[in-house]
């Protein structure tokens, strides 16, 4: 009685409490070139990594592994399918994806299918110290939907005694069958830190299949483990504290978190597991010598793997398994599970994802080679922790190139990457010209937030930086048509100090034809500096801050210590409005009230301009790349990389055809034949009203393989050179929308 109420609670739960819908959302922009020299970043737009969080499940439903990825540093969680072929690992981000998964998750997420109807569930922490869970179903065009089916995981125990299975923000449970009786167990780290609980899932012995989460706590020391303080580790009998062999040192108290992975190593039919310490930069592989009801451990290997490559991550690491390469074997991708300590970078932040091929195929079947970061993070843009790009038309060729300030990088300083945009007026695309631009890692800033505006009268925009301590420093632009900042003008320019993380916007807000200076930062305030002085002698006081321009308050919920805006102006059709980034990754939108400047509100129009949050630490530039008359979003976030957004539908596809073609949401699409491909592929529009440009057929690691342009408006890509496997094809129409898809050949 006291189990099946359990099972009810939580269903009975899920009908009161709803996943919230998200708001009418832009469109993301995936499609846009970007490179990295020669290199096409194949998933540059999608945000970056810091410490990712990594779940095996087959999205597309195409037979083949793809890869959800929740950022723990975040709160973002992502898609990526898999384009690759057998000993050929490639994965390309699906924006599509990102609007179907639930908000609310916060430091980890997981994805498993645990009622075996091949649709992803999420099992989440959410701020409660226990686990949630979100169930997933199918939905009519092969889209996904979650709901809440369980705020609380719970256990029984005693006579009627209920409690939540304990998860903290910093621990990672193991989600499999453990016991092997078809559903799925949770092992995971006590309250201490120091024991393994096993919480058993009695839904198969009730029962109820697959579909039922009921668990009980069947042990409180799983292998007999007992984690000490530091990196040690003690194998005795934790439930009664007798002392194991000698010669191994007796515990000692514990506080802390632990990342767990269990996989049946040598494929005797019972889990070993894999367990990694706040504390540490390795991991442990505790072998099980005993069975899936009765483990025992024996054989440890405490810098695993030490017979290929010990991972060492510089703090925390947490070990994952999917098959990358579709050989049939689940290889073993490492990153770091910091805790998120916001402005503390505690790991390495770019090469974040390391990638251990399964050799498999012989005993033990579990034998891990390591690759280094060579799976997904080479082809993204990623400038390490906290990205704040702007736009700026560096070179003055009147298009708007991007300039990405960054707080820091693992024992690294800030610095400004530059991305020219090589396209054309209404076709743009971005080739990265430096990752330290005007040398700013020389002045060892305490953070980098940029921004640009003729500060001075003299026709060329400056540059700012805004810093981490508060202070702003000035840039002259000593250049003409092509700016240039040989070094820094003035450190703490007027004596200003803004608060905690002074992220920047350029502006003559009150219209008086000086460039105002507006600072967020951790306040969740915009402080608002007027420019008293003249065109060529701007003059500034902290003294006349206004600390609350238009009483905005941008925060969390719950609120906290730290919050977080960051401001940018921009009049649209005459009417002026101010946009800011925000902690939990929302971005807003205020009418500008140049009347209640220095006393009033602003009204607030949108509190979700996007649709979508990027990722925590959001921050907004915004421009016209494609001289459509619409607005564009560059979007960065404290993973370290970048997004895009626009108000119109550019033709890049929120979603890849795997099919014969796709139409997109305005009529257009493409159509490719033959699927698959032999010795030829054809590429023509989807709608009679337009017709194709060109064609270009990329290999999963970003090398061009073929390229051709239109004859009367359909494309003839020559593949007489091209090996068998997976591509992705890009493809443009005559008003050089983008279209990207994947095509196999077959030889």
């Amino acid at each position: 009685m006291i189990v099946t109420y359990i099972r009810i609670l939580c269903l009975s739960l899920a009908w009161m409490v709803a996943v919230s819908l998200p708001a009418q959302r832009l469109y993301q922009i995936s499609g846009v070139p970007l490179y990295n020299g020669s290199l096409p970043l194949l998933n540059g737009w999608s945000g970056g990594f810091n410490n990712p969080v990594i779940s095996p499940i087959d999205l597309d439903q195409d037979s083949l592994i793809d890869l959800f990825i929740y950022d723990k540093a975040a709160w973002k969680a992502q898609a990526f399918l898999n384009v690759g072929s057998t000993g050929h690992p490639a994965f390309l981000y699906a924006p599509e994806y990102d609007v179907t998964f639930p908000s609310g998750m916060q430091d980890w997420a997981l994805v498993r299918d645990y009622d075996g109807d091949g649709a992803p569930d999420i099992f989440a922490y959410t701020g409660i110290s226990n686990i949630t869970v979100y169930h997933g179903r199918r939905i009519p065009g092969g889209g996904l939907a979650f709901d809440l089916v369980c705020p609380r995981l719970t256990y029984a125990y005693g006579v009627g005694g209920v409690d939540g299975i304990f998860v903290n923000a910093d621990n990672m449970p193991v989600l499999t069958d453990v016991d092997y009786d078809g559903d799925i167990d949770i092992l995971t780290a006590d309250m201490t830190g120091s024991r393994i609980n096993l919480y058993r899932n009695r839904s198969v012995e009730m029962g109820y299949g697959r579909d039922s989460l009921i668990y009980v706590n069947a042990d409180g020391c799983w292998g007999n483990i007992y984690m000490n303080s530091g990196c040690g580790v003690s194998f005795f009998s934790c439930k009664t504290g007798a002392e194991g062999p000698a010669g191994l040192a007796p515990r000692t108290p514990r506080d802390g978190g632990g990342t767990l992975y269990a996989f049946d190593y040598e494929g005797d039919h019972d889990m070993d597991v894999l367990l990694a310490d706040m504390s540490c930069s390795t991991i442990k592989f505790f072998r099980n010598d005993g069975d899936s009801m009765n483990p025992a451990v024996g054989y440890t290997d405490t810098l695993f793997p030490s017979y290929d490559h010990s991972v060492k991550i510089p703090v925390y690491p947490a070990a994952y398994g999917a098959d990358a390469d579709n050989d049939g074997y689940a290889d073993m991708l490492v990153a770091p599970f910091t805790s998120n300590n916001l402005y503390l970078m505690k790991s390495e932040d770019v090469k974040c994802l390391q990638y251990y091929h399964n050799n498999g195929a012989s005993l033990p079947l579990n034998t891990f080679h390591y690759l280094g970061d060579s799976l997904i993070t080479p082809s993204t843009l990623d400038v390490g922790t906290e990205s704040h790009p702007v736009f700026f038309d560096y070179n003055g060729d009147g298009l708007q190139d991007m300039v990405i300030g960054r707080y820091g990088r693992y024992h690294d300083w800030p610095q400004l990457a530059l991305y020219a945009n090589s396209g054309t007026v209404d076709s743009p695309a971005f080739v990265q010209v430096s990752d330290d631009w005007g040398g700013l890692h020389s002045y060892s800033l305490s953070g980098a937030y940029p921004a640009f505006g003729d500060m001075d009268g003299d026709g060329h925009a400056d540059m700012l930086i805004g810093t981490q301590t508060g202070e702003l420093d000035f840039f002259h632009n000593a250049g003409a048509d092509t700016a240039s900042f040989p070094s820094m003008t003035a450190a703490s320019w007027f004596g200003i100090h803004a608060g905690t993380a002074s992220t920047l916007c350029i502006y003559d807000l009150n219209g008086d034809s000086l460039s105002d200076i507006m600072v967020g930062g951790t306040s969740g305030n915009i402080r608002y500096y007027w420019n008293f002085g003249t065109r060529a002698v701007p003059q500034f006081s902290p003294d006349s801050v206004v600390n609350t321009l238009g009483h905005i308050y941008i925060h969390s919920t719950p609120v906290q210590t730290l919050e977080y805006s960051s401001p940018y102006v921009q009049t649209e059709q005459g009417t002026t409005y101010l946009y800011t980034g925000s902690r939990e990754g929302w971005i807003s939108k205020y009418l500008v009230d140049r009347d209640s400047i220095r006393h009033g509100g602003f009204a607030l129009v949108s509190n979700d301009v996007t649709g979508i949050s990027a990722g925590q630490h959001s921050t907004v530039a915004i421009a016209d790349i494609n001289h459509d008359g619409q607005n564009d979003y560059l979007i960065g976030n404290i993973r370290g990389g970048v997004t895009l957004f626009s108000d119109a539908y550019w033709g890049t596809g929120t979603s890849l055809p795997t099919g014969l073609s796709e139409i997109t949401e305005d009529g257009r699409g493409v159509v490719a034949y033959p699927v698959p491909a032999t010795d030829v592929l054809h590429i023509r529009s989807a709608s009679a009203d337009h017709y194709m440009h060109s064609a270009h057929l990329y290999d999963t690691e970003g090398r061009l393989v073929a390229a051709a342009d239109a004859v009367s408006g359909v494309v003839t890509l020559s593949l007489g050179e091209v090996a068998a496997g997976v591509y992705i094809l890009i493809t443009t129409d005559e008003k050089r929308h983008l279209y990207r898809s994947k095509v196999t050949v077959l030889k």
